[in-house]
């Protein structure tokens, strides 16, 4: 069952192919400004993923766990446009 949720897509209405990640939600117990969980949680994955599935099926698998857990949700990201997002333009640098 979803008790958290981290969206890490750099286009944040792409939808349709997405890659998703679970972990236990005491995972996040760790970052800064959370929300801690100390209860049992042992139906929890440790980590599982599955890559190019919609947003929809990446919200539906993690909320079929029986354990707590928080999916995040990223793009792949092709090599051109990985340079084109981290290379800043010439009048920046």
């Amino acid at each position: 069952m979803i008790w958290n949720i981290v969206d890490r897509r750099y286009r944040n209405y792409r939808w349709a192919k997405v890659n998703a990640v679970i972990e236990d939600v005491r995972n996040d117990n760790s970052c800064e400004d959370t929300d801690t969980f100390d209860d049992e949680n042992e139906n929890a994955p440790v980590y599982d993923k599955r890559s190019n599935i919609s947003l929809h099926e990446a919200i539906t698998w993690a909320e079929t766990e029986t354990g707590r857990v928080t999916p995040i949700c990223t793009m792949k990201v092709a090599a051109f446009n990985r340079q084109r997002l981290t290379t800043k333009p010439p009048m920046f640098v």
